[in-house]
């Protein structure tokens, strides 16, 4: 017979065994991050601390090298005195993307992977569909497109299918029901960028498909056997069950949308700006951070995790 405490040294522990198998257990998910912290050490330690030691000096390309002159904070205090529409137009435009999109993201990736999930003829056919966009905007097929001739920008909405992507039928019709001009507004702004939610979901999708195949049939069938409603196992087992990976889709459906800025970042580094470059994406990213500190501090505290 196996106890469950023992005495030792006038107070109370736990068995053994269970700190052997935590101990394999921090192994375990220590060998899991290796290869990520090796990657990182070995080949964006290097150009990390790079990128931060030209963001404080100036940098001038020269036949013999790169130059650098100490400049302190100068480079950082260029976008909030000679360059505010970085503030302004570029980054303000990030925030109200993760402001409206990355919810909505969220939420149909959420609904599609529950659908999903379903047992129905296609089912693998249809979570392809939902996967193909990222496969095509791999950097591999994206640079074939453009070898082509193709602009991603301009060729995907042309005349012909431009109203696919328009929100004048959804205006119309919420007008014409007397909705605010401000919820008009609101729809109208999401009818024009589903396509690009749609685009920009595939991975969240397979994020939640993993989290919900997760989730023991057992549960569901002891909630049907008490009478639960669909919509019931959905709040009680489902949302619970799926909330880790959902702080997992948060973070990176922020990090996904926070990106309009760094086309400025790369024209700095264009006009051989390179110690401005290199400072306003450490800005860039440090923001970021915080956001994403803080948000998944607010988050975590709402996550359910089976195991406590």
């Amino acid at each position: 017979m196996v106890k469950t405490k023992k005495r030792h040294g006038g107070g109370w522990r736990k068995p053994k065994i269970k700190d052997s198998l935590r101990t394999r257990e921090a192994w375990t998910g220590f060998l899991f991050i290796l290869p990520w912290f090796l990657g990182f050490i070995f080949l964006f330690g290097r150009p990390l601390v790079t990128a931060v030691y030209y963001s404080f000096n100036t940098v001038t390309v020269t036949p013999d090298g790169i130059v650098t002159n100490f400049s302190r904070l100068n480079n950082f205090f260029f976008p909030f005195h000679n360059d505010i529409n970085f503030f302004r137009w570029y980054f303000g435009a990030d925030i109200m993307n993760f402001a409206y999109e990355v919810p909505i993201i969220i939420i149909f990736s959420l609904f599609v992977a529950v659908v999903l999930n379903q047992k129905f003829i296609g089912r693998t056919f249809a979570r392809s569909v939902f996967f193909l966009p990222v496969i095509i905007m791999s950097g591999v097929v994206v640079t074939i497109l453009r070898s082509t001739g193709f602009d991603w920008d301009q060729d995907m909405v042309t005349v012909d299918n431009a109203f696919i992507f328009t929100s004048g039928g959804v205006v119309t019709l919420l007008r014409e029901a007397g909705f605010p001009i401000g919820v008009v507004q609101w729809f109208g702004a999401i009818a024009n960028r589903m396509y690009d939610i749609v685009w920009n979901s595939g991975v969240q999708i397979v994020l939640f498909l993993a989290a919900l195949q997760s989730i023991p049939r057992s549960e569901y069938e002891a909630a049907e056997v008490e009478g639960a409603t669909g919509w019931e196992c959905f709040w009680k087992i489902t949302f619970p069950r799926v909330s880790p990976m959902t702080l997992v889709v948060i973070i990176y459906s922020i990090i996904d949308s926070f990106d309009g800025a760094m086309g400025h970042v790369r024209n700095m580094f264009v006009r051989h700006h390179m110690g401005i470059g290199t400072a306003l994406a450490t800005l860039y990213s440090g923001i970021v951070l915080v956001i994403l500190i803080v948000v998944a501090g607010i988050v975590s505290r709402f996550v359910f995790y089976a195991n406590d």
